[in-house]
Order: structure tokens, then C-alpha cells, then sequence
């Protein structure tokens, strides 16, 4: 019989990929049914992504039911130099959805991508290098684990 994939083996698994690919994890929220990793990256990624946040959420008390989500920030110091375009930002989701779904296949995880949403200098506030600065762009993909 195949070990069911739960909550607790999808935060192990994408946190230790964040980690090997160069993110600090400075904030880590970790209870039974509600994960969340807040990391860092001194490197930007994709040119202008230096905050993620991986929120995992249990669905319906069962810890093999998982939404997951991914949340890039742009860091609005590199953003702003940055020409932004309805086209450049269709690609970087394309590309963050490609670079998410890696990180399933990597780990042997079947999900669904439910919706992937960007949102040009969204309200709140992340930490970018100690300062708590509005990012220049959010994206946000979600995906689904159905136990």
C-alpha cells in the first residue's frame, strides 16, 4: 500500500527545496494543519523576487486534502527599474507556475493548479532586507493535494 502524502510531508519536502535553492527560511509557522515559511533570497529571482511566502492549508480536517500556495513579492527597489508590461508579467507567472510545478514533480507530489494571480503594488507590507517596504509585484499561484 502506497504512503499517503500529507501536510506534514509536503512542508518537509518543498521547505527543504527552498532551502537547496538558495532561501533562507526566517519566519516558520508550524502546526498541524496550517504551515507557513516566509524565505529569502539575497539573489533575486527571476530578476526582481527576493520574498516568498509557501502557505499550506489542511482541507476538512484531513491532512491529505492540502491547498497550497505559493506568494512571490518583487522587491520594489529592483521592480521599479524594471519595464513592466501586461506581456512581462504573463511570462513571469508562466515562468513561477513552470518553477512551481518542478518543485511537485521533483517531490513526487500530484497537485492541481486551482489559480495563479498577480497584483501590481499590492497594499501590505514584506520584510526586503530588513525594511518593511510594499512589494512592486505579488504573485500568487494555488494548487490542491486531494488526499
Amino acid at each position: 500500500m502506497k504512503k499517503q502524502i500529507t501536510i506534514q510531508t509536503i512542508a518537509k519536502t518543498l521547505s527543504a527545496q527552498l532551502k537547496d535553492a538558495g532561501w533562507r527560511i526566517e519566519i516558520d509557522d508550524d502546526y498541524d494543519s496550517f504551515k507557513l515559511y516566509m524565505a529569502y533570497n539575497d539573489k533575486a529571482l527571476l530578476g526582481a523576487f527576493t520574498a516568498i511566502h509557501l502557505l499550506m492549508m489542511t482541507l476538512g480536517n484531513n491532512p491529505a486534502n492540502v491547498e497550497i500556495r505559493f506568494t512571490f513579492f518583487a522587491d520594489p527597489r529592483i521592480f521599479l527599474k524594471i519595464k513592466d508590461s501586461v506581456k512581462w508579467r504573463k511570462e513571469i507567472k508562466n515562468s513561477l507556475q513552470i518553477l512551481c510545478d518542478n518543485f511537485f514533480k521533483k517531490a513526487g507530489i500530484k497537485v492541481e493548479l486551482d489559480w495563479v494571480k498577480s497584483t501590481r503594488l499590492p497594499r501590505r507590507k514584506v520584510n526586503f532586507s530588513g525594511k518593511g517596504l510594499k512589494p512592486g509585484l505579488e504573485v500568487e499561484l494555488a494548487y490542491w493535494k486531494k488526499g
